[in-house]
């Protein structure tokens, strides 16, 4: 199904505003409650600071080079996993989990990116999916901010606004701060007409059920502190 993908969906690393919208037309309403996702994220924040874990310690193989390190490292709180909502989101991100509520959302989670910390260069692993990012916390620091690039464009982060990439082009992640960096991350399942349509939903799930893609998926974002 990759190959197919790959010969029909001819389009940028990073999709334009309005291909966004006409793609993604649900992210004008996430975009929209900027403020409420902000205000969930950040009265989790402020209980649990301490309960979120690196990624490395949620999945062993998500690791930052040789070292694991609990204070610079890759962070992620799950919403919905295979299109389905975890019970913590629902009880501790209610509004955002209704935001993200739609049937393109197959996967959602804030990722947090410690400071000082990158995410080198990667690939994806199915064509069947986009990434969505909503910037929630965005610091700025002399002229310095997070940024991810993507076939060789580059986006900085911006606080509300939201940026829809293909990730089956080589990208990588990086945050020149000193402070965290904080983005809502959904995969939302292409849309496609018809029988394509069909067989991507079909294979996505064949992909979620196979034990060697997740570990290939696994091991995609090998973290590393910036020097």
């Amino acid at each position: 199904m990759n190959v197919i993908l790959l010969a029909i969906c001819n389009n940028p690393p990073i999709f334009d505003v309005v291909s966004k919208y006409n793609i993604f037309p649900h992210a004008n309403v996430i975009e929209h409650n900027y403020d409420i996702i902000r205000t969930e994220y950040l009265r989790y924040e402020n209980l649990y600071q301490q309960t979120i874990q690196c990624t490395f310690n949620q999945t062993p193989a998500f690791k930052i080079g040789a070292k694991r390190d609990n204070d610079q490292c890759w962070r992620m709180i799950m919403l919905k996993k295979t299109g389905k909502f975890t019970s913590e989101a629902l009880n501790n991100f209610s509004i955002t989990c209704k935001i993200c509520d739609h049937p393109l959302v197959h996967n959602a989670f804030f990722s947090i990116l410690d400071p000082k910390v990158n995410i080198p260069s990667h690939i994806g692993y199915y064509k069947g999916y986009l990434r969505y990012h909503l910037g929630v916390i965005i610091p700025e620091e002399n002229g310095k901010m997070p940024y991810i690039d993507v076939g060789g464009q580059r986006y900085f982060w911006q606080n509300g606004a939201g940026v829809l990439f293909d990730d089956m082009y080589y990208h990588f992640v990086e945050n020149p701060t000193n402070q965290r960096r904080v983005v809502l991350y959904i995969d939302i399942i292409r849309p496609l007409d018809g029988v394509i349509g069909s067989l991507n939903r079909f294979t996505i799930g064949c992909i979620e059920r196979n034990p060697f893609v997740k570990y290939f998926i696994s091991r995609q974002h090998q973290q590393k502190r910036l020097t």
